[in-house]
């Protein structure tokens, strides 16, 4: 007896090179027509508040808190804070770099 899905593999092949085909075109089409797509717009808010952080360290203690805890539902709280608090170090060694 053949299997049911046998008969599907080509056909599904053929509709995911369709679609990473799609996807593609679709990427150099915002590329092209310089659209952010939400990585960028969400990249550019983390410089953004990072940058904050650098400049006011107090002015995001709320948010800091907020941030960790939702990231303590899911990973170590501990590990959570380090790399928050390597990114806030990089995001001020490039700050200074950028004004001195």
């Amino acid at each position: 007896m053949t299997d049911f899905h046998e008969n599907d593999q080509p056909r599904d092949t053929i509709r995911k090179r369709k679609r990473a085909g799609y996807q593609a075109d679709y990427r150099q089409r915002l590329k092209d027509d310089k659209v952010p797509d939400r990585e960028d717009v969400a990249a550019a808010c983390l410089r953004r508040l990072l940058a904050g952080w650098v400049s006011r360290p107090d002015a995001g203690k709320t948010f800091r808190r907020g941030l960790l805890d939702d990231l303590a539902g899911r990973f170590s709280r501990e590990e959570a804070e380090r790399v928050l608090d390597a990114m806030i170090d990089r995001a001020r060694k490039a700050h200074h770099q950028h004004h001195d």
